[in-house]
């Protein structure tokens, strides 16, 4: 009985542990890596979520030159009146940086970013830099109707800063 035992081979629990104690070191890389990987994708794109706050500044600032007072609805009218934030007395003044941070994206850490823009005005006797110097006017329907001199009339250029986690765009 005992040369029959003797000759029966197999693992040791010792060899066990080593194996499984590698097994686990190894699976332990692995799912770090995978875990690392999928936070980094599912993190939004900061310069994404910039030029997108940008977008909807200048979508809100659209108000102050397509619209009158009469036809916007009570939240626009307190937009007009104290800026997009609420606290600009005069949102349109040219000359100024007016900070609108409350639009900044909550990826954006409120104490090292920043959000501002400029209004500047542009002389029209010099040619614009678009391929003609018209604006297409619309209907209520919002086809294009007709198109308007712009010569004579004073034009501005809107200039967005945006500063969020140390990158600026």
């Amino acid at each position: 009985m005992k040369r029959f035992l003797s000759n029966k081979k197999g693992v040791t629990i010792l060899e066990g542990l080593i194996a499984l104690t590698l097994l686990a070191l190894v699976a332990t890389g692995t799912f770090a890596v995978l875990l690392s990987t999928s936070r980094k994708s599912s993190q939004p794109d900061l310069r994404e979520e910039m030029a997108l706050a940008v977008e909807r500044a200048a979508q809100k600032l659209q108000v102050y030159v397509f619209s009158s007072i009469d036809t916007v609805d009570a939240d626009m009218a307190q937009q007009v009146y104290y800026g997009l934030c609420g606290n600009d007395s005069q949102p349109t003044s040219t000359g100024v940086q007016h900070s609108i941070n409350c639009l900044l994206p909550p990826v954006c850490d409120s104490r090292t970013s920043s959000f501002y823009y400029s209004i500047s005005t542009r002389d029209t006797d010099q040619p614009l830099p678009r391929e003609a110097d018209q604006i297409k006017t619309k209907d209520a329907d919002g086809d294009d109707t007709a198109e308007e001199d712009v010569s004579g009339k004073d034009l501005y250029d809107v200039v967005f800063e945006i500063t969020c986690n140390g990158f600026t765009l």
